[in-house]
């Protein structure tokens, strides 16, 4: 595995198998004279981060799992939060403990614990995304919705561009980072490619400035700290 292809396999749903050949690889890169500081730093960084997601799982408090479980009949349908001690409680069945536990991991982690109680329950889960749309759209804000879920239909559940949106400047705001620009994001929608394709994460901003007047990079960022501001005190809390 290289280093391009480690830095593929580091997202949302990676599994275990895969995050541990990326630290090999970043561990390498680190140790490498063929790099500059600068890549071996941000290699050291991404090793850190990848072997605390082995060791601590994917989830906080607060997280959102839309969790389907089927017995003999349909047993549960609905959204759940994980709650302290990274627990989530799925109401008539049991507790399922959340440390440790990646993405990839979610539904055979429940399918074992929940099978203790019901027997061989088919399983259905999916981690839900915290995002905010905000500039040009109907209802700006925050949106809770499946990874799985089309840009298109993010923008739509947000009221649609407004008449005056310029949608080929769309911004995906990381921070301050722009992680995709309008072209990349028109391309995205004509493919029918999905957040969890484009890599989006919790607290990301898509951003929709008006047209006629340049995009200003300020602005949005304003903009979006103001709405991100009690999403971050909650991530800060966790």
């Amino acid at each position: 595995m290289s280093f391009a292809q480690a830095a593929a396999v580091t997202g949302r749903n990676v599994t275990r198998a895969e995050l541990l050949a990326a630290v090999a690889v970043y561990d390498s890169s680190a140790a490498s004279t063929v790099y500059s500081e600068r890549v071996r730093g941000r290699a050291r960084t991404i090793a850190s981060s990848a072997r605390d997601r082995l060791t601590n799982g994917d989830f906080r408090v607060g997280d959102r799992i839309h969790l389907q479980v089927q017995g003999p009949t349909q047993l549960l349908d609905s959204t759940l939060a994980v709650g302290d001690s990274l627990i989530l409680n799925v109401p008539g069945i049991r507790q399922v403990r959340l440390h440790g536990v990646l993405r990839s991991e979610l539904a055979s982690v429940l399918a074992r614990d929940l099978g203790e109680v019901v027997r061989q329950p088919r399983i259905t889960a999916r981690t839900l995304l915290r995002v905010a749309v905000v500039g040009e759209v109907g209802t700006p804000g925050f949106r809770t919705v499946p990874e799985a879920m089309l840009v298109d239909q993010l923008l739509t559940l947000s009221g649609g561009p407004t008449a005056t949106a310029a949608l080929d400047r769309i911004r995906l705001m990381r921070g301050e980072e722009v992680i995709l620009d309008g072209p990349a994001i028109a391309q995205a929608i004509a493919y029918g490619r999905t957040l969890e394709m484009l890599d989006f994460q919790d607290g990301d901003v898509l951003a929709i400035p008006p047209k006629g007047a340049p995009w200003d990079r300020t602005a949005v960022l304003q903009l979006a700290g103001f709405m991100l501001t009690p999403l971050l005190t909650i991530l800060a809390a966790r």
